[in-house]
């Protein structure tokens, strides 16, 4: 039995910045609540030097069930730190869908409802990332994204234009979370297993 209280769970890692995810807290709360959606917020707290336990403050939340948080003994990473997280997940609860984002801004709030809405129309066989259709940093950060882009794709034959930011139907969440790849790279991990996904371009 789901220790849950919503049928969406997002997972999102932390590492010391607790004050943007108090911002995103209050920010995911608005943006479900304006599209009529409920969720939970797991927040896996990689190492940091204040535990969530410390840091972390609750809130009269309108559409946000209940936000916890996973403390790793040690910081392990980003990416593994999202693996840990859905392996987790996968062993104790039942839900509908599990959604990861980045907590340090990045993955904007108001683009979640979108990512349900496609998921509603799509049905449960498939992941959906948030496609970066446009980036807003600067120039250098942008021509080595660039790069890196190039460089994934003559090494891999495959274009990629998605980070951490998806949607995952829960009865594919076991042969996610069954992936060592992803440990390293979510995304491209992903491509590996041969799950099918679909693609929301996002700014």
């Amino acid at each position: 039995m789901s220790a849950w209280n919503s049928r969406y769970l997002i997972v999102t890692p932390v590492l010391d910045d607790w004050e943007s995810l108090q911002l995103l807290l209050a920010q995911l709360d608005t943006a479900l609540a304006k599209h009529g959606y409920r969720a939970d917020v797991f927040a896996v707290d990689d190492g940091s030097a204040e535990t969530a336990r410390e840091r972390l403050r609750s809130a009269p939340y309108r559409a946000i069930g209940q936000v916890a948080a996973l403390q790793l003994r040690r910081n392990v990473g980003h990416q593994r730190a999202i693996a840990v997280a859905l392996a987790y997940v996968e062993q104790t609860a039942d839900l509908d869908a599990v959604i990861v984002m980045d907590s340090d801004g990045e993955d904007r709030p108001d683009h979640i409802p979108l990512l349900l809405d496609m998921h509603r129309r799509s049905g449960p066989r498939r992941v959906i990332f948030g496609e970066r259709a446009k980036r807003s940093e600067s120039l250098t950060f942008r021509a080595g994204y660039t790069l890196y882009r190039g460089l994934f794709r003559l090494l891999t034959g495959r274009r990629l234009r998605m980070g951490n930011f998806s949607l995952i139907p829960f009865e594919l969440l076991h042969r996610v979370a069954a992936s060592s790849e992803i440990w390293n790279h979510y995304a491209s991990g992903m491509i590996k297993t041969r799950i099918p996904y679909a693609t929301l371009p996002l700014d």
